[in-house]
């Protein structure tokens, strides 16, 4: 079937069921509005081009494919196609097409697979409910998508690959190219997917936006809805303008997995972003995003509900401006957790943060990564806080290679009150610590290297710092203005921080200088550490555990879980004390010492636990009505067969039975080793109870007399018979 020049080419009208359209081609070039074919709709004049369009009734099981859609109506009105059918199955379709619309899905339960979109499509696939307002359940599967901007260079009209509005949609395994922007086109907005109030099911696409000129440039947008995304590869190429790879508003989102790659043949100084949202509970782990010449924020939140940013590697290379993680205005009350993230920042010309919080409360950053390699004329900042409150920040490390930029400071801070600082590194920056109008907050276990300005402080009150390595400090030009109440050390049994321009004498070799430490003519540590603090971490080792084998550890009251062959615990406000600790067996191995006390005496320790695998006793019985006793014990027998698990040592085992002789035997088992119990051997049966066997001497006696009374009969026979 082949349909030119049509304003409408089909229509396929309500209860009009299980029809099948398949190697047709609708070419419809007019001026005027044109729709390739219609499903469940009534046609009542010119569908307006505000998109309300009216069902009647709902027909079902329509199928399209290997059809061909050609639309040139020279206006942005144009339709390929209308999809109003329940059960609708678009299958590999071409639509080549100058439009408003590629197709409009209204129908619920429809799958567009293996189709292909081309030209210039304003929207390709635009999915949304009509005047019932069901929201319908679409899949779009492997489909490609290659369309550029309006043939009109000025005409700032967007290119949009999918559009879903009040939707659930699942996008997977689909190719999108959009872009090859002209130097004229302006004002136009290049996204693969423009989404609002719909359930997005993002999984596995290749999205490509390349050359997008001056106009802004996102792959990913949602606005108040929920946002699942995994394993995506996002590429933003020659984006010059705003370009985020994912942008989301009031939107939950999970984003696992997925690659965003930035890149620009010239540097591009205007900011974008991999991940920008606003409000939500985000959720964001184990993505890569790389960016080369685009100054981008790797992730941004603003005002989230709840956020989760974990395992994420972010990469910027040759960027003037980078920030890597920026949480701005958490929602009070919620814990934020910032962990084990990797942010390499290579050669930025004016700006690089690694990690950025403003206005933020009850946040957790554990572990992260931060390594900038600036040059000299960059503003180089580890960790920048201002205006947070009651964050914890522990294990993370900051390091700015060759401490060739000398704006670098390791942590700036502005009003941080109450959060914790501990067992950090920062090395290279030319300004340790920054802190200004700053208050209770505590320094400890950290370490700092090779910086020129070890400690900035102004206006700062009740902060405290002990147990913290100021190392290979090039001056020791310590800035402390206007500051009250800090405290560089507690008490004599703690101690204070290690300096290593420090050059008092230890006479009773406590480990703590008998002088002062002078920090600038009016703050001292009263007392100075001899040597760096050693980070007090206790190492539980299991090294006779069966891999992947689930073992715990409780100490100092915390318990941990691990499969691998050792837990360590980091011991905060380490004393000279002893600390409790309690093994938990498994269910293949135990230890006979379960709980004590291990000393802290001011070095790392190590704790090899002494796991046992559990021995086993087993047999297989031969006689009904047995009992079985280990040590006395009855054990349970099932289907004739008994198999108990028992720790190393010396065990009775006794059976018996009706019948068999009864089996008694002690053993001394050894650590994982199975006994087998042999089988129970049954009595031999009575004497009496069997045939008798033959006595010949009674046998030959009796033939004896049997022949002296033949004898003595014959002989009477013979006298009484004469004649």
């Amino acid at each position: 079937m082949n349909i030119k020049s049509a304003i409408v080419a089909l229509i396929i009208g309500a209860q009009t069921d299980n029809i099948s359209v398949e190697n047709s081609e609708f070419a419809l070039n007019t001026s005027v509005i044109a729709k390739a074919f219609l499903t469940n709709t009534i046609l009542t004049g010119m569908i307006p081009s505000n998109g309300n369009f009216n069902s009647i009734e709902s027909s079902k099981y329509v199928n399209f494919s290997n059809d061909i859609i050609y639309n040139s109506a020279l206006n942005t009105f144009g339709v390929g196609a209308i999809i109003n059918s329940a059960n609708t199955e678009i299958y590999n379709i071409t639509v080549i097409a100058t439009a408003h619309t590629g197709l409009c899905i209204l129908g619920n339960y429809t799958s567009v697979k293996s189709s292909h979109f081309n030209g210039y499509l304003k929207n390709s696939i635009a999915i949304g409910p009509q005047g019932n307002y069901i929201s319908p359940n679409t899949i779009i599967s492997g489909n490609s998508f290659n369309i550029s901007p309006d043939f009109d260079p000025t005409a700032g009209n967007p290119v949009c690959a999918i559009t879903a509005y009040s939707s659930n949609v699942t996008i997977s395994g689909n190719r999108f190219m959009l872009g090859n922007a002209t130097s004229g086109n302006t004002g136009s907005l290049f996204e693969a997917l423009h989404s609002s109030y719909s359930n997005i099911n993002l999984v596995n696409n290749h999205i490509t936006l390349n050359n997008t000129g001056s106009n802004t440039a996102s792959a990913i947008s949602e606005y108040s809805g929920n946002l699942a995304m995994k394993g995506n590869n996002i590429s933003m190429l020659n984006t010059i303008e705003t370009n985020q790879a994912v942008s989301t508003s009031n939107t939950n989102i999970v984003a696992m997995n997925n690659d965003i790659y930035f890149y620009s043949g010239t540097p591009v100084s205007n900011a974008g972003a991999g991940f920008q949202s606003t409000g939500g509970n985000i959720t964001e782990h184990g993505n890569r995003i790389v960016s080369v010449r685009v100054s981008i924020i790797g992730i941004s939140n603003t005002k989230p509900s709840n956020i989760s940013i974990t395992e994420n590697t972010l990469e910027f290379y040759n960027s003037s401006i980078t920030n890597g993680v920026t949480l701005t205005l958490i929602n009070d009350g919620q814990q934020s957790n910032i962990t084990g993230n990797y942010i390499y920042e290579n050669s930025s010309s004016y700006s690089s943060i690694g990690i950025d919080l403003y206005g933020m409360k009850a946040t957790y950053l554990g572990n992260n990564t931060v390594i900038q390699n600036n040059d000299n004329t960059s503003v180089s900042l580890g960790l920048y806080f201002r205006n947070v409150n009651g964050t914890v920040l522990n294990g993370n490390m900051f390091d700015q290679k060759g401490s060739s930029a000398p704006d670098s400071i390791g942590i700036k801070m502005f009003n941080a009150s109450k959060s914790t600082f501990s067992n950090n590194t920062f090395l290279n920056y030319n300004t340790d610590i920054f802190s200004k109008l700053s208050y209770n907050d505590s320094f400890y276990g950290n370490y700092f290297n090779n910086s020129t300005i070890p400690l900035n402080l102004t206006s700062t009150n009740n902060s405290i710092f002990y147990h913290n390595d100021f190392i290979y400090n090039k001056r020791h030009n310590f800035i402390l203005s206007s500051s009250s109440n800090d405290l560089f050390n507690l008490s004599m049994s703690v101690g204070g921080n290690y300096w290593s321009s420090y050059n008092g004498s230890d006479k009773n070799n406590d480990g703590i200088g008998d002088s002062p430490f002078d920090i600038n003519g009016t703050f001292n540590d009263q007392y100075p550490l001899m040597k760096p603090w050693v980070r007090p971490v206790v190492a539980f080792m299991v090294p006779s555990l069966m891999v992947g084998t689930l073992w715990s550890v409780t100490f100092n009251g915390k318990t941990v879980q691990s499969y691998g062959s050792e837990i360590v615990f980091t011991v905060i406000n380490a004393q000279y004390q002893n600390y409790s600790y309690e093994y938990y067996n498994t269910s293949l191995y135990y230890t006979s010492i379960q709980s004590g006390y291990l000393h802290y005496n001011g070095t790392g320790i190590v704790s090899n636990i002494p796991y046992l695998h559990y021995s086993y006793i087993v047999g297989t019985l031969n006689a009904k009505n047995s009992s079985v006793y280990v040590n006395g014990k009855e054990i349970t027998i099932v289907n004739g067969k008994f198999n108990i698990t028992v720790t190393a040592g010396v065990y009775n085992v006794r059976i018996t039975a009706p019948g068999y002789e009864s089996f008694n035997s002690t053993y001394d088992i050894t650590p994982g080793e199975t006994l087998h119990i042999p089988p129970l051997t049954k009595i031999p049966p009575s004497p009496t109870s069997g045939p008798k066997p033959y006595n010949w001497d009674n046998i030959i006696i009796i033939i004896i007399l049997v022949a002296v009374v033949a004898a003595v009969i014959g002989i009477y026979l013979r006298k009484t018979n004469k004649i």
